[in-house]
């Protein structure tokens, strides 16, 4: 082989190398879009859909800090909490792994959770799977409630009682803060990195013989209502689904 073919074979085993790490990783969204500093008012996320508005304020927007932009929610007095999400479908069977950041700013006040379908929290990530005509959540929780095993410190799964006719819901509480309880002493504003296996965590909560191919989109909620607090707010970045 010539030296010329060699250099050409090479260089096209590079590309392919290439390819194959960009194919590895998919990002959903880092919020670099549509972040503009030539105005104050308050951008909402372009592609997600729309959250709360009240008195010209909207309760999810654009923020930047040190060059980066995110999302940060801030709930609105008066308002119900309500998710925003992104619908885009992603094939999941090579990039099992979803990862984010978030950093929680201000919490709700702590109430009773007697009675209530769930409390509020200061920041959650949803995961829609769907097959059929059923829909598959998982609610990944920042909480300020007992949410861990208090001897490991692991977070332990538990299903959502609005759980309805196809809709299969459950919670799993990643974060706690609260120095009144065991294992529940995650910082306050500094960004914390996660990454699940949503795959695997699939397969444990809902116990299918079949596991999903795609995720139909994520969402985000920061909720200050059934407390009554205002401007609970939580911050979201660089959602990425990886191989590993």
């Amino acid at each position: 082989m010539g030296e010329r073919n060699k250099m050409i074979y090479t260089i096209i085993a590079y590309l392919l190398l290439i390819n194959k790490s960009y194919a590895a990783n998919t990002m959903i969204d880092n919020f670099e879009e549509g972040f503009s500093k030539t105005t104050e008012t308050l951008v909402a996320p372009i592609n997600w859909s729309s959250g709360n508005k009240k008195e010209g304020k909207i309760d999810y927007y654009l923020k930047q800090e040190n060059g980066n932009t995110f999302i940060r929610g801030e709930s609105l007095l008066g308002t119900s909490g309500k998710v925003i999400y992104t619908n885009k479908k992603v094939k999941i069977s090579e990039t099992p792994f979803l990862s984010w950041k978030w950093r929680a700013v201000k919490f709700p006040n702590l109430q009773s959770i007697d009675g209530l379908e769930e409390p509020d929290n200061v920041a959650t990530v949803y995961v829609l799977f769907k097959k059929g005509w059923t829909n598959y959540l998982i609610k990944y929780d920042w909480s300020q409630f007992n949410c861990k095993n208090k001897d490991s410190g692991e977070p332990f799964f538990f299903k959502s009682r609005s759980s309805a006719a196809f809709w299969a819901i459950y919670i799993k509480p990643l974060r706690c803060t609260n120095s009144s309880i065991k294992n529940c002493s995650d910082p306050v504003n500094q960004w914390v990195n996660e990454k699940i296996n949503i795959i695997e965590d699939f397969k444990l909560i809902f116990k299918k013989d079949w596991q999903p191919d795609y995720i139909e989109g994520i969402g985000v909620l920061v909720d200050g209502d059934q407390s009554n607090t205002s401007g609970v707010s939580a911050d979201f970045d660089d959602f990425i689904l990886s191989s590993e």
